[in-house]
């Protein structure tokens, strides 16, 4: 029995001492921030790093510190942070929004390419970052894989405003596509008996392709 309580004591004091680091770490940010506010690069960069030093799965300083180096040209420095921000919070606004305003002042496109098909393979869900992977690849005039990231959006989270905008501007410049009677890859109709057919035509069409 003695033994079985000092083992609940000795894991009470873990939690206590990784509670405490979290709170240091979000206590570090703050201060960061209010650094920032007033103009104190060096003591905001140095609270910063405290921040992540006491725990280091947090996400936002990581982004500030992005932020911070940036302007003062250490842009390779702060998009490493900004991507380390994004791998640790992916569905964090503010976080995805110094990502992404990053990557679209250095035009750095070819390099979060990796990173967000990374995220979507273990997050399909995450409609910003789908619609963020779709919006460069129309950048750079991929039009082809720009259509396949539509067409795997509307297949796990359906249609929306945004997504038939990025959609009409693909079609518009690629225009309709007919069958080719010449091709030796042969043609395939496909019959789809489903109730509310519209919601379910996207995801039907995905499977068989």
């Amino acid at each position: 029995m003695a033994a079985r309580s000092t083992g609940g004591c000795s894991h009470q004091l873990r939690l206590n001492f990784i509670m405490d680091r979290n709170e240091e770490a979000r206590e570090q940010n703050l201060k960061g921030i209010r650094a920032a506010a007033r103009g104190s690069a060096s003591e905001a960069e140095a609270c910063f790093y405290s921040a992540v030093e006491h725990d280091p799965d947090f996400a936002l300083p990581y982004s500030h510190l992005g932020r911070l180096l940036w302007p003062s040209g250490r842009r390779k420095e702060a998009l490493d942070f900004f991507e380390k921000g994004l791998e640790l919070a992916p569905d964090d606004p503010e976080v995805f929004s110094a990502y992404g305003q990053a990557i679209v002042r250095q035009g750095a496109f070819a390099r979060a390419e990796k990173q967000l098909r990374s995220l979507l393979n273990n997050h399909p869900n995450l409609r910003h970052i789908a619609l963020f992977l779709i919006d460069m690849l129309i950048r750079q005039d991929r039009l082809e894989a720009a259509v396949s990231e539509i067409e795997r959006a509307l297949s796990i989270t359906g249609m929306d405003n945004e997504l038939f905008d990025y959609a009409s501007r693909v079609r518009s410049i690629l225009g309709n596509r007919e069958i080719d009677a010449n091709s030796p890859v042969e043609s395939v109709s496909l019959c789809m008996i489903a109730k509310n057919e519209e919601r379910c035509i996207a995801r039907c069409l995905q499977s068989v392709k």
